[in-house]
């Protein structure tokens, strides 16, 4: 499942997943179409984690979404 997948399937738009996760509408976009590698914080994890968990999914299941369309497992960084 991609990041874009699961916002749709959570029926947030990407204005409201940015303001879920303290970010800007301009992140979520890049992080989308893979044109910036997912960081988070610790808060952000447990946000993100909370809203996989309402549709029964894991970390294990978000997948990037990068313009050449050749999905790659998640690459994500925490932050501190």
């Amino acid at each position: 499942m991609t990041l874009s997948e699961l916002r749709k399937e959570l029926k947030m738009s990407q204005s409201a997943l940015a303001e879920a996760l303290d970010v800007s509408k301009r992140t979520i976009e890049n992080w989308e179409y893979g044109s910036s590698k997912l960081t988070l914080d610790v808060a952000q994890i447990q946000i993100l984690s909370h809203l996989l968990k309402k549709i029964g999914k894991s970390f294990d299941d978000l997948e990037t979404e990068p313009m050449n369309r050749n999905r790659k497992p998640l690459d994500y960084a925490v932050s501190s």
